[in-house]
């Protein structure tokens, strides 16, 4: 296999890459606004509900809301989820246009330096774009060094449960503000 074939099969690969890393960095984007979102609602809500029941428990409780909220704001800032969607966005485009037959120069000169200015995609990204391999009719996928990539049961596994952990911990994100709205309309209910 000659160097610009294996050269067009990373470029390939690696847009595909950057596309499941566009797609994970949106929906975190989304994720933290709806629950900074229900954060905010929840403290407000609870503010309400705690003043109901003449509660002295309600202010540690609004307080421990409010930490929260401005640790998932920060989380927000700091990890600047939608800039990192753009710039996989932006990859995974150029990485196309460098791809198309109308392309005009030094193939691995333009991969490079295309890569090097984006921010790379992660583990994930590629495991997502093995499992998913909707393009094996295609190309298949393949390591750089251009043997075939074989995705074991030890390594779907491992993605699996990688998931899923993922989800519960998103998901473990909304029980402060669940357990605090439950206790308060327990209380109301007393």
């Amino acid at each position: 296999m000659n160097f610009e074939k294996k050269l067009k099969e990373r470029i390939w690969i690696t847009s595909r890459c950057h596309m499941k890393a566009e797609r994970r960095n949106r929906f975190l984007e989304i994720y933290f606004h709806l629950l900074l979102a229900f954060y905010a609602i929840s403290g407000i809500g609870n503010s309400i509900l705690g003043s109901a029941t003449n509660s002295e428990v309600n202010g540690a409780i609004l307080l421990y809301i409010s930490i929260l909220t401005l640790s998932i704001s920060l989380i927000i800032f700091g990890f600047k989820f939608g800039e990192l969607a753009t710039q996989h966005r932006t990859c995974y485009l150029t990485l196309q246009r460098i791809l198309a037959p109308s392309f005009k120069g030094d193939l691995n000169e333009k991969y490079i330096s295309t890569i090097e200015n984006l921010p790379n995609h992660k583990e994930i990204d590629f495991l997502r774009t093995v499992i998913d391999d909707p393009f094996s009719r295609k190309q298949s996928l393949k390591k750089p060094d251009g043997t075939p990539y074989e995705f074991s049961q030890l390594k779907l596994a491992s993605y699996i449960v990688r998931r899923i952990s993922s989800w519960a911990f998103l998901t473990a994100l909304t029980t402060p503000a669940w357990l605090v709205t439950f206790w308060n309309f327990k209380n109301i209910a007393q």
